[in-house]
């Protein structure tokens, strides 16, 4: 790939941000930005390109090695995050409790392709993609837009901060579900005897990341 080829293969893509190209296909936007770098494009590696190849973009290099413009091809992708958070409250009366929650969250990318738009940093690549679901729930977007992409292993990552929280009927329902039945009453009578008043809460979020599935990155080729 020549030095400006890169280049211009993202300038094609961010110049298509919140527009569809093509029929909207994460393929699409690929094959349009290879054809304005004169590159080469899936089509020219395999003539029967069907809907769920594991394309060709050109020369297959490391996803160490990833440069701006390289093609990433994603195949039964998945990115496991889980976070385990521990709250610790103190209220109003000088009581205290300790609770924990864990939350996660899966995103999967089954057959994917995106662009890089820069170097692998901790782990993680930004990329320019379209046909993703952006926002959970809300199904595939089919606009081009910015996006990142965790592409190898990255160490657990801890967070703190201090909250101020109002104790209500609310807040209790909320401890109960955490806390579990057998702990429900400690619960009410918190709420009882702090009701209205405001208590102080540390939170600590451990949150740590799994990847599945094959990423293989491509270098463009001149056509």
């Amino acid at each position: 790939m020549g030095a400006e080829t890169g280049p211009r293969i993202v300038e094609f893509a961010r110049s298509k941000r919140r527009t569809k190209v093509g029929t909207g296909e994460c393929f699409d936007l690929a094959v349009e930005a290879l054809k304005n770098a004169s590159s080469k494009t899936a089509y020219d590696f395999d003539e029967k390109v069907t809907a769920d190849a594991d394309y060709v973009w050109g020369t297959e290099i490391p996803l160490a090695s990833v440069q701006a413009g390289d093609i990433i091809q994603y195949r039964d992708y998945t990115l496991d995050k889980e976070q385990n958070i521990e709250t610790a409250y103190t209220f109003a009366d000088g009581s205290t409790i300790t609770v924990t929650e864990k939350k996660t969250s899966t995103l999967g990318r089954p057959h994917h392709t995106a662009i890089a738009t820069g170097t692998p940093a901790s782990g993680t690549l930004k990329v320019i993609e379209q046909n993703v679901e952006r926002v959970v729930g809300r199904g595939l977007e089919k606009l081009v837009d910015d996006g990142e992409i965790v592409i190898s292993a990255i160490p657990d990552k801890t967070t703190t901060k201090k909250e101020t929280v109002r104790i209500d009927v609310a807040w209790g329902v909320k401890m109960k579900r955490l806390v579990g039945a057998k702990n429900a009453a400690a619960i009410d009578a918190i709420v009882k005897k702090n009701l209205g008043k405001n208590a102080s809460a540390d939170v600590t979020i451990v949150e740590s990341t799994t990847i599945g599935g094959t990423l293989k990155a491509y270098r463009a080729q001149p056509k």
